[in-house]
């Protein structure tokens, strides 16, 4: 077998493995329940200068704790214009999830877990 063809051969098994993860989920911010978002958002019209994203808000207090949703790794932590202070999860099923709008102290994380707080 060529090089070329081991190669795609070993990246199609990562990402196959990838999707066998399994992937068990809570809510990332505490004391939230499924009453603190509007699932008819997860594919919400833009505002202001907002794009469409495929996701939902969770509403919660100032000082409330965002935790991962999933065990995972981080791949980016650090602040962006529309998002404010964000962290990003790359967890099972190669799924990245995205927590914005953050404020507080970084927790110096590279792998996630569902215990881990990011912030406040």
């Amino acid at each position: 077998m060529t090089y070329f063809k081991r190669t795609i051969f070993g990246l199609s098994l990562v990402l196959l493995l990838g999707t066998l993860v399994p992937e068990k989920i809570q809510i990332p911010v505490t004391g939230a329940t499924t009453h603190d978002w509007n699932p008819e958002t997860f594919w919400y019209k833009p505002w202001g200068s907002s794009g469409v994203h495929k996701g939902i808000d969770i509403f919660g207090k100032v000082g409330t704790t965002v935790i991962s949703a999933v065990d995972g790794f981080v791949i980016f932590k650090g602040h962006v214009e529309k998002g404010g202070n964000v962290v990003a999860v790359l967890g099972p099923k190669w799924r990245i999830h995205y927590y914005a709008h953050l404020i507080g102290k970084y927790w110096p994380v590279c792998r996630a877990r569902r215990s881990n707080r990011y912030f406040r």
